[in-house]
């Protein structure tokens, strides 16, 4: 099971950006990212989400969210693959 998802968050481009700014900060350490590190992916995904319209936005945002859910360890599963393709 995911522990970070975009299902249920707000649908305002600035809080699916806040929800994944978020998640990333939480678990950099359990990402083991270098300050530094952390900083530019945070840029880079800030830069990327606004070069777009919302579907690219939520292309980027999900990317990441999953990069963030395999890097701390959870997998998505069956159950979860339905709901994502829902």
């Amino acid at each position: 099971m995911v522990k970070y998802t975009l299902i249920g968050v707000n649908g305002n481009a600035y809080s699916i950006m806040a929800y994944v700014c978020d998640a990333l900060k939480q678990e950099r350490e359990n990402m083991e990212l270098a300050p530094d590190e952390y900083e530019t992916i945070k840029a880079d995904y800030l830069k990327d989400a606004m070069s777009g319209d919302y579907n690219h936005l939520l292309c980027v945002s999900f990317d990441l969210v999953e990069r963030i859910n395999r890097d701390i360890g959870c997998e998505i599963s069956d159950d979860d693959e339905i709901v994502l393709n829902q």
